[in-house]
């Protein structure tokens, strides 16, 4: 019993501290199955619409693919694809209204919270 209780208080700790989707503050959570995988023509709308300064292309990516890059710092592990779409147009035009579009995710096991419309600010 009490080899049970340390390895479960383990495992919960190390989720905890190592950024678990779970407990983050992101605008969207994926536990289960609602997450969509990105395709490839969805990276071609962001690089038209960072070339053009435009977010009309941003609007063709669907609402739910979402990025989920494991390795990187706890906070920005997951991205909703429209959302590092609206980020990049943002920021390299310069109107920071289009950040209002942007939206942070999580999902159970990794966080993106610090993906948010203040960091696109």
């Amino acid at each position: 019993m009490p080899k049970t209780f340390v390895l479960a208080a383990f495992f919960f700790l190390s989720a905890t501290i190592g950024g678990c989707g779970l407990f983050s503050d992101a605008d969207e959570k994926f536990y289960f199955g609602e997450k969509r995988q990105p395709d490839k023509l969805e990276y071609q709308y962001i690089a038209l619409a960072n070339e053009i300064h435009s977010v009309k292309p941003c609007y063709l990516i669907h609402s739910k693919s979402l990025r989920v890059a494991a390795f990187n710092s706890i906070g920005s592990q997951v991205s909703l694809l429209r959302s590092t779409c609206f980020s990049k147009v943002g920021k390299y035009s310069g109107n920071e209204q289009i950040c209002d579009h942007v939206r942070s995710a999580s999902t159970l096991l990794f966080s993106g919270a610090n993906f948010s419309k203040d960091s696109c600010r």
